[in-house]
């Protein structure tokens, strides 16, 4: 960034660049057996819990609950629920077309319930997120649908992708190069992180990773850079 610094502000949305965030994601609540109410995590996290109110495990999905815990088989969801899961809560069941929308929707149902004195089971909360930056080759700067995307780019700023993890910026790079979970951009043309641009907005909690994710890819191709990602 020539050296120069800048502040990403607050953490407000922007507008959806690329396909990945209309992929259809579930929320879902599963009650937990009622002694998971007195683990100390879960009573740090509910300070307004009440003896006798339910403890639940609040999550997400891209699959259907409704039909991933038929029967209660909660062989496919987090090891929390698998260990302790009793049944599926299916009237908060939800879903979005988007997985900022549907975050923040779990969010609110998280203290939807925390308001009605339940003990709420989530990890997400935690500080355990990124965003990062990759740096692309500019061979990609004339592909028109990278011009399309980055009408007002600066050839000679970088080719960047903006993403955000639940890992850390070096497994999740390793995992688009072998192709998991992959972006195509990245998988063909990455070539190596850019910390300078991020290492200072982390950690983040999952809700605040993608917002901030948008932010960024905004305040970069404000900057000039082309910008893939950051939806």
């Amino acid at each position: 960034m020539s050296g120069q610094d800048w502040s990403v502000g607050d953490l407000s949305l922007g507008t959806n660049v690329g396909s990945k965030s209309t992929r259809k994601t579930w929320i879902y609540v599963v009650a937990l057996r009622p002694e998971r109410g007195g683990h100390r995590k879960v009573r740090d996290r509910n300070p307004r819990g009440h003896k006798g109110r339910p403890c639940v495990y609040v999550g997400m999905s891209g699959k259907d609950p409704g039909k991933a815990f038929a029967g209660s088989d909660f062989s496919e969801a987090p090891r929390e629920v698998q260990r302790h899961g009793r049944r599926l809560l299916s009237r908060h069941t939800q879903y979005r077309y988007s997985r900022l929308k549907a975050v923040e929707a779990k969010y609110r149902l998280i203290k939807d319930l925390r308001d009605k004195h339940y003990w709420v089971f989530n990890d997400s909360e935690a500080k355990t997120h990124s965003v990062y930056v990759i740096l692309l080759s500019r061979e990609i700067q004339d592909d028109p649908k990278v011009t399309k995307l980055n009408p007002d780019a600066k050839r000679a700023k970088p080719c960047v992708y903006v993403g955000q993890t639940g890992k850390t910026p070096k497994e999740r790079l390793k995992q688009h190069k072998r192709g998991e979970l992959a972006n195509r951009w990245v998988r063909d043309h990455g070539v190596r992180l850019m910390p300078r641009l991020y290492e200072h907005l982390n950690p983040l909690n999952e809700l605040q990773s993608l917002r901030m994710e948008r932010r960024l890819a905004r305040r970069l191709r404000k900057l000039g850079y082309t910008v893939l990602g950051g939806t």
